[in-house]
């Protein structure tokens, strides 16, 4: 399975959620699942946000991923696509309508209804706490579902 997490500029929620989904699944045991990240409007081989890296705990990091752009390609490769916003998957249907029965926020798909995940872009710290906490309770009820489904 692929699953791609999509938000505005590919450098704070979306890598925040691939890097703490890897790290559920992995603790969950699933090895199966390959997770990507990427931008609605990013900027090609742009840095995680510095307030991304810093609220992560080790072994977690950001300090490779660079931005990429969503695309054609990622998006046919991906079985699951979650985005940060509302407003996110209504682009990501537009512009991909062939895509659109794979394509859900992450708190929709985790079960917490149609809400939007914090933007922390050109905030403090506490603003990018709250989008790690937000994102890390969404990721892990999706991590759940996926190792009941994987067991069943």
């Amino acid at each position: 399975m692929n699953i791609l997490f999509i938000c505005t500029g590919n450098t704070c929620r979306s890598p925040l959620a691939q890097v703490l989904l890897e790290r559920s699944l992995a603790d969950k045991g699933l090895k199966d699942i390959q997770v990507v990240s990427a931008g609605i409007a990013a900027i090609p081989g742009s840095p995680a946000s510095q307030g991304s890296q810093e609220v992560l705990l080790p072994p977690e990091d950001l300090s490779a991923h660079r931005a990429r752009q969503v695309d054609e390609e990622t998006m046919a490769q991906a079985d699951l696509v979650l985005t940060m916003t509302i407003g996110h998957k209504q682009m990501l249907t537009k512009l991909f309508p062939r895509w659109s029965e794979k394509i859900f926020t992450l708190n929709g798909y985790a079960g917490y209804g149609e809400k939007d995940i914090a933007d922390p872009f050109g905030g403090n710290r506490e603003n990018y706490l709250l989008a790690r906490r937000e994102i890390q309770e969404a990721v892990e009820n999706v991590a759940r579902y996926l190792a009941k489904k994987d067991v069943e």
